[in-house]
């Protein structure tokens, strides 16, 4: 039976060297006031210390607990760009710290309640996930390999073996008097139910966070955590949905905006996102959103990406038979630009590991993702360079089950591109997208051209498709010389394509 305690409460009943897990996605579904409390446990007892800490993606609330040195023995991510002030210690080799994709560990609470000793997967092969060119460490000090390569049927796969967590700190919306939790205010479960059979069935507690208790029994077909898995139960009246929203009724379903209603609607969602982004973004998403057929299945990743939506919108793409999908198991409806995990009128919020499931046999119709840098050969890098680590999170997966796989990023790095008396005037960046070898590679073009991918780069000057040799350039922007604004900028030279043609005019009409 579930106890009813304070967030210090719950702190205390985690115990030196715990492997504690926490759900959610960058803000949403996360129990903030446990980390408050923990690190008040730790400032006033200097316990507990050693904690394994593991989340499928990066969270900024946990940086607090970045000075406590010793309370944090080993960190286990599907993300890091968030994890800011962990960074100097990472790199300092003071805390052992891991990437592991983000489908990896939403997959792994699945075994680790099955008790069964882990899982195949193709997703991450030939990267730095692979054991063999990695295992996903990020310092001298972290020597743990999670995956082990392996052949079924004559063909490559990694066997994750599996985590088991002791403790897992999941968020709610309301606590029935059983202990059921409902989450109807979230903008998504996550990893919830099988966070919490995985501590279960491994002997370890289960600690929710939700906004309210209710005297009504909950209905069954809406309790995402039955209460017989929960352990303890504390309250917090004002947790956040996520920034700058207290709670958004579209962000989790509880409202919907008619159909006449959402183009006004799309393009409050412009303006907003183009705060934060530059106009040479918009034509990037404008020719990815090209790519956008009737039937489509698609994943967007965070930043860029996210734009595609919006301007399939606006260049007649979008259609009630296309589909877009976050990972953490949002599917249809509108991705908001400015802020990754949310999007208005969705039609189903699953499962995290089901949507990893769903993209790893091949769900998927097209991705669209942003990246670090590109090398000659198509492998691109997402999760690190030099000391700025981002973490690969769900890009395994949602890179490697697409039939058609779009690569979005600027020329160079804060390179630009604007109109100019009718005329498109390029800006040269401070450092290259496109090199000769990259140090870490989170997508393999081998493993892509062996499974038939269709993969294109995307810039605002031309687009790249993934060939037998490496890159080819296929189209250039309206206007631009190929040799200066192009060739010149690159370390290599890339195939041509005889049927070299302009990019479309259509995408730079903003």
């Amino acid at each position: 039976m579930f106890q009813l305690m304070t967030a210090r409460q719950a702190a205390d009943l985690i115990h030196d060297g715990d492997c504690i897990a926490f759900n959610g996605q960058v803000r949403f579904a996360l129990a903030e006031k446990f980390i408050s409390a923990l690190e008040e446990r730790f400032l006033e007892t200097g316990t507990p210390r050693d904690l394994r800490y593991l989340s499928s993606t990066c969270f900024v609330p946990m940086n607090k607990l970045a000075p406590l040195k010793g309370l944090i023995r080993e960190m286990i991510a599907g993300h890091w760009v968030s994890f800011f002030d962990f960074a100097p210690h990472i790199l300092n080799n003071e805390i052992e710290a891991y990437n592991v994709p983000q489908g990896i560990i939403s997959l792994n609470y699945s075994a680790a309640a099955a008790h069964i000793p882990g899982f195949l997967t193709r997703a991450g092969l030939h990267t730095y996930t692979d054991p063999r060119f990695g295992g996903g460490a990020l310092n001298e000090i972290s020597q743990k390999k999670f995956a082990t390569a392996t052949e079924v049927d004559g063909k490559e796969y990694l066997f994750y073996h599996t985590i088991y967590p002791d403790v897992c700190i999941l968020r709610g919306t309301t606590c029935d008097p059983n202990g059921n939790i409902t989450a109807e205010k979230e903008m998504g479960t996550v990893d919830m139910l099988s966070m919490a059979q995985a501590a279960h069935n491994n002997g370890g507690k289960v600690i929710v966070q939700v906004e309210r208790l209710s005297e009504t029994h909950a209905n069954p077909h809406e309790v995402l955590i039955p209460g017989c898995l929960v352990d303890a139960v504390y309250l917090d009246p004002d947790q956040v949905m996520l920034d700058d929203y207290q709670y958004e009724p579209l962000f989790s379903g509880e409202t919907r905006l008619p159909e006449e209603e959402l183009p006004a609607y799309i393009d409050k969602l412009m303006v907003r996102t183009m705060q934060w982004r530059k106009p040479v973004d918009r034509f990037i998403a404008r020719r990815a959103a090209l790519e956008v057929q009737d039937g489509d299945i698609i994943n967007l990743g965070t930043g860029l990406p996210l734009m595609l939506a919006l301007e399939a919108h606006y260049m007649g793409k979008m259609n009630p038979s296309v589909t877009f999908t976050i990972e953490s198991g949002v599917l249809g409806g509108v991705p908001v630009g400015f802020t990754f995990g949310a999007s208005v009128n969705v039609g189903a919020l699953i499962p995290q590991s089901d949507q990893f499931r769903f993209y790893e046999g091949h769900g998927l119709t097209l991705t669209a993702v942003g990246v670090l840098e590109i090398d000659k050969h198509g492998n691109v890098n997402v999760i690190r360079k030099g000391n700025k680590i981002v973490g690969v999170g769900g890009f395994s997966h949602v890179t490697a089950s697409p039939k058609r796989l779009l690569i979005l990023t600027r020329f160079m790095v804060g390179s630009g591109m604007e109109k100019q008396d009718g005329k498109l005037v390029v800006k040269d960046g401070k450092a290259p997208k496109f090199c000769d070898e990259i140090e870490y590679v989170n997508f393999s073009a081998d493993i892509a051209r062996e499974d038939g991918q269709e993969v294109l780069y995307i810039t605002e000057r031309c687009v790249f498709r993934l060939a037998e040799s490496g890159l080819e350039l296929i189209e250039i922007a309206p206007g631009l010389d190929l040799e200066k604004d192009i060739l010149a900028h690159l370390s290599f030279r890339p195939a041509i394509s005889p049927d070299l043609k302009e990019m479309p005019a259509e995408c730079f009409d903003i």
